[in-house]
């Protein structure tokens, strides 16, 4: 199904969702929202997205096998996944398909909810979140603190790393480019990892990354 979601800006944003709630309030957020429903507070509104598809999930948790294993061994950090949630006001809490938070903010990770902006984010774009990711999240996100935001798009397959004084694009899937990030400069994930992973496994990855 495809709706509309007006936002207070007057920004409206099509898209394969279900809304279950215009103006909604945080308590109302807090309310609906768990560990199983891929829900999002985004400026009021109250929105479920649709399933992800296999690539989206597949890229996942290839990303996250190794921020997870390498955050792990350098204790650079610690990296949460898509259902835990950014809380950034009491009209946004978005839940980032993966974000990092540094040792300095540690103390800002609930039981529930980072309590402020990650350092680093991850957007993984898709038919049913690209306009929402790209026009109201990375907007909010580097408005409200964080250092760094990566946009994956399967579309293209291209990567841009969005700070808050510049971006870099990464345009070509097949270079051995690092892509260079200033939250992680240790973490050198290279281009071709990330769009052709089943010629480099994370087993593979996590050696040259590593050692082991």
């Amino acid at each position: 199904m495809t709706l509309t979601l007006r936002y207070q800006d007057g920004k409206e944003i099509e898209g394969p969702f279900i809304v279950l709630k215009q103006n909604a309030t945080e308590e109302e957020f807090l309310a609906f929202s768990n560990e199983d429903v891929d829900c999002e507070l985004l400026d009021g509104v109250l929105v479920i997205h649709s399933p992800a598809n296999d690539e989206h999930e597949d890229m996942f948790s290839y990303l996250m096998t190794i921020f997870r294993t390498f955050l792990d061994a350098t204790r650079q950090g610690k990296v949460r996944g898509s259902r835990y949630v950014m809380r950034l006001s009491d009209r946004w809490s978005p839940e980032p398909d993966l974000l990092v938070v540094t040792p300095e903010r540690f103390k800002a990770i609930g039981p529930s909810h980072l309590d402020g902006p990650a350092d680093l984010v991850i957007e993984i774009l898709s038919d049913a979140t690209r306009d929402i990711d790209l026009t109201k999240k990375l907007p909010k996100y580097l408005a409200e603190g964080v250092r760094e935001v990566w946009i994956i798009d399967p579309k293209d397959s291209s990567v841009h790393l969005h700070f808050p004084d510049t971006t870099i694009h990464y345009p070509e899937p097949t270079s051995d480019e690092i892509i260079r990030s200033r939250v992680l400069p240790d973490l050198q994930i290279k281009l071709e990892w990330i769009w052709h992973r089943e010629q480099h496994p994370t087993s593979t990855v996590l050696r040259e990354l590593l050692g082991f």
